[in-house]
């Protein structure tokens, strides 16, 4: 099985964005990650695609077709998925919106534990290793 990387809004949005302060620590990681299998999120595209609405719309379809080309977008279809994320959620106690809770669940659900993310707060996430840089060829990881 390869492993797979979550990725999160943060990634593709310091990549886009130039005046980024993670912009070129985003280059440094897609440039890392072009061979690896990478999975967003339905509702992280969601975030993504609201991001850059102030965007032309050419650069709107060119962030669309980035994403949806190198990564598999995770969807939900039941409602006993939700209920789930709804206790993720619950477990939190509002430190995570419902779509990072998401993010969580598949985690879990996919042992992701490799996450891409300049967002420190899933540093609290059990068994995740939040991707944030590369350095000399290798990856830094939370942990």
């Amino acid at each position: 099985m390869t492993m797979g990387y979550l990725i999160d809004h943060t990634l593709i949005e310091a990549l886009f964005d130039q005046t980024h302060e993670n912009h070129e620590q985003a280059l440094s990681l897609i440039y890392f990650l072009d061979q690896k299998q990478l999975y967003i999120t339905f509702s992280e595209l969601i975030k993504v695609m609201n991001f850059c609405k102030e965007y032309d719309d050419e650069t709107k379809k060119e962030m669309f077709r980035l994403i949806t080309e190198i990564t598999k977008v995770l969807n939900i279809y039941e409602n006993e998925i939700f209920k789930k994320i709804l206790g993720i959620y619950v477990r939190f106690n509002g430190e995570f919106d419902f779509s990072d809770c998401i993010n969580i669940y598949y985690m879990n659900y996919r042992k992701f534990w490799n996450f891409v993310s300049f967002d420190d707060r899933y540093d609290k996430v059990d068994k995740v290793k939040r991707i944030y840089n590369v350095k000399n060829g290798e990856i830094i990881k939370k942990q």
